[in-house]
Order: C-alpha cells, then structure tokens, then sequence
C-alpha cells in the first residue's frame, strides 16, 4: 500500500509540475527524501527507486523551458564563456561514447546512464538560476529542506539507541547491507544510516543541512529566531558523526574555512572572529548532547576526531595519484563513457567495470586526457563566474551572506568529489547541488531583493 501511495505522490508532483513547476520544487524534495524508507519498506528494496525525482525534474525543466525564455536567455546572454566550456565538455562525451559502444551496442544504457550523469547537473544549474530570481522564494525552498531532513535525520538516533529493531526502513538490513568502519586496533565503528539507504547519504544530506542551516544563520543576522538554526547544525553534525563517513564529517570543516576566507576578504577579520565563536558554540552543543545520547568517548567519536592528515592523505591519494593511476591503465582516451559510473550494474547489462571512486579519476577513466582538460576549464569558468557573484553582492547586506555560504558549499560538495564522486551518482543528490550552483549564479540579476 506505501509503494501505491508514493507512486501516487509522483504522479501528482508531476502534474503539478506542469501546472505551476515552482510549487512542485518543493514537492520534490519531499519524494527525494522519502524515496529510501519507501525503497526499504517494498519487497527486495528495487533500485529503481533512485529515480523516483526523474519524471518531477523532466516535468519541471519542459514546464520551465515552455514559460521562462526570458531568464534562460538571460543565463544564455550573462555566461557565455561557461555556456561555451559546458558545450566544449559536451562535445567530448562523444568519443567516450564511440569507444564504449565499440565493444557492442548492447552497451548503449551504459553510454546513457554516465552521459546523464555530465548532462543532467548543467540542466539542474539552469533550473536553480531561474527558480532563485525571487530571493524570498529561495529562501523558504532552502528553509523547507533543513526542516524535512532535520525530520529524516530522527532515523539516525532511532538506529543509534536501538528504538524499533525491526522496522526495516530503518538502517541498511532491507539493503541486505552492514556497513562497518575499522577505525583503530580494537575500535570498530557500525555506521548508520537512519532511514536512508546507507551511510552516505544520510551523512551528505547532513552535512548539507548543517552548512544551510549556518548559512541561514548569517543571512537572518537582525532576527532574533536566526538561532534556531544553530540547533539546527548542532542536530546535524551529530548524525553526520554516527554516519561514519569522514568526508561528511569534513563538509562543514571545509565549508566553514571557505567561508571564513571569503568574509576576512570582503568585510574584514573582525567577522571571522564571530563566526569562529559560533564554531565553538556548535561544536560545544554537540559535545553536551553527545553525552546524554551515549555518544560522547565512543569509538564514533574517537574516528570523527581523527587527525586531518587522513583527509589530506585521502584527497591526494584519490585526488592526484587516483588521475596517474587511471591514465597508466586507460591510456590518453579512457576506457569509454559510463566506464566507471555508479549504477551501471543495475542496467542488466556485464562489463568490466572501472574501479574509480574518485570524481577525476572517474572522468580520466571514461573520457581521457581531452575530458579531463576540458573538465578543468569549466570548472576554472564556473568558478569565475561564481566569485563574480558573490563580489556583487559585497554591499548587499546578508545577501553576500547567502552567497559566499551557498558558495562554500559548492566548494565543500567539490571537496568530497574529488576524494569519492559515488554519491552525486543519486539523482536527487546531484540536483540538489547543481540547483545550489545556480542559485549563486542567479545574483547579477536579484542583487536589487531585499533578504
């Protein structure tokens, strides 16, 4: 009866995408966040359920196109530089295609499935630039999201302290999957997922609501109700350590550095004292309600502090050694688009997979030198454009706020590519944050809109 009434829900969201596609923004993300319990509470838990954004996102990008040419000519006319790099990147899929495809036609939803994986974030980066032209607008859609996976989230302790054992949309049994961590001799780590279907997720989706919910913090400075969303953040970053996943774990840290840096580069060092001082207050609530959940000496606890070495080792390891690596298997044209894309086991079709987790080594293994070089310049110009931005709206008030915090974590989601790229694999994932890189691209043309 649950799979009936989400497909249910689908449907309307889709229709109500073609009637009002803003509306149906919001919708989607409730069908993004359900669409794990739902999986886990159907027989065999189908991986179709990934894609249960799919039909919403296609409604609201036709709806969108039909309705909104002037803003798209308006992304068209401002970004020429980077429209020029997306389709220069575009162009060299094609060979990635032709080579996989050499080895047969059967193929072709390999070739699909890693194309979409290039294509679809361009799209979402669209759909965010014309969504957030309403400030206001944009601000109740990020508002929305904190609140939904701040409810999601209960999952989490639920799993951790053992409250309903058997109810499967809880934790990863329904994914046939048990999710362990060897921190140290003698200390190991079960992760938690909560009602997402594995540790990552739940970990991004936190550590998303986190940076939001700090970024929120610094938008809504006057209004006293702004330090509700340090509880917020304090509730995240807890969950984010009993996922168990250190690049979640580090999102915020990277985030609130870039964020640092941005504010000590346009309003001064005197601000970055005060954010340092949140810094403390959220680490020290978190602290305080570690303790009474029986969080507080536990071996989570112990790997969450692990040195920042080990990040530093990870993104070098998979980051630089994990592109040399690929080149001296692959050779200069990689193995083929969708060579090592996450989701290919699922099409039915047998091949010899990449081993690539890693975002450039990914791209190295299925598009080769070319790829990779032209994947450097976008995003050499996305980050231009995007720094661009954020300057314009130096003397707006919290409007910079929003924009250097939007931006961070942009920067912090490019962190966690880079040291594993499996997770913008999910749909809902990917939109998410190619919607957030268009929401700061969006701010040459809202920069008169009053937060």
């Amino acid at each position: 009866m649950i799979t009936d009434i989400f497909i249910g829900l689908v449907v309307l969201s889709s229709v109500v995408a073609f009637g009002n596609w803003r509306n149906a923004m919001f919708l989607v993300l409730v069908v993004g966040l359900l669409q794990d319990p739902v999986r886990k509470l159907t027989p065999e838990a189908p991986a179709i359920y990934v894609l249960s954004t799919l039909p919403i996102w296609f409604a609201i990008f036709i709806k969108m196109l039909g309705t909104e040419q002037r803003f798209t000519a308006l992304f068209s006319r401002d970004y020429l530089t980077l429209i020029s790099r997306m389709r220069m990147f575009i162009l060299m899929l094609i060979p990635g295609s032709v080579i996989m495809l050499m080895r047969g036609f059967f193929l072709w939803k390999v070739v699909l499935l890693g194309a979409f994986g290039y294509i679809a974030p361009m799209l979402g980066i669209v759909i965010g630039f014309v969504f957030s032209q309403n400030t206001k607008r944009l601000l109740r859609f990020l508002t929305f999201y904190c609140f939904l996976v701040a409810v999601m989230l209960s999952g989490t302790l639920m799993e951790y302290m053992n409250i309903f054992p058997d109810w499967k949309a809880i934790g990863t049994s329904a994914m046939k999957m048990v999710w362990i961590k060897y921190v140290s001799f003698g200390h190991t780590i079960y992760m938690k997922a909560g009602f997402f279907r594995s540790p990552d997720i739940m970990g991004w989706h936190g550590a998303m609501m986190t940076m939001l919910a700090l970024t929120l913090f610094f938008v809504n400075r006057p209004k006293l109700s702004r330090w509700v969303w340090l509880i917020f953040a304090v509730w995240g970053v807890l969950c984010i350590v009993i996922s168990g996943r250190y690049k979640m774990i580090a999102m915020p840290m990277v985030w609130a550095v870039s964020f640092a840096i941005l504010i000590s580069l346009y309003h001064g060092i005197a601000r970055v004292i005060g954010i340092a001082l949140i810094g403390v207050l959220v680490i020290t609530g978190m602290n305080m309600v570690s303790s009474k959940v029986g969080l507080g000496g536990s071996d989570f606890m112990l790997y969450a502090t692990s040195p920042l070495s080990y990040s530093v080792e990870r993104v070098e390891g998979h980051g630089v050694r994990g592109v040399i690596g690929t080149y001296q298997q692959v050779g200069f044209w990689g193995n083929g688009l969708g060579f090592a894309t996450q989701g290919v086991l699922h099409t039915g079709v047998k091949f010899k997979k990449g081993w690539q987790e890693a975002g450039p080594a990914k791209i190295m293994g299925e598009l080769g030198v070319g790829g990779m070089v032209f994947f450097i310049l976008l995003c050499i110009s996305l980050f231009v454009a995007l720094i661009s931005n954020v300057r314009g709206g130096l003397y707006k008030g919290s409007l910079f706020d929003l924009r250097a915090g939007m931006l961070s974590i942009i920067i912090a989601n490019a962190f966690a590519f880079v040291v594993s790229c499996l997770i913008y694999s999910d749909v809902f994932v990917l939109s998410i944050i190619s919607m957030c890189t268009g929401f700061v691209l969006s701010g040459k043309n809202v920069d008169k809109t009053k937060v």
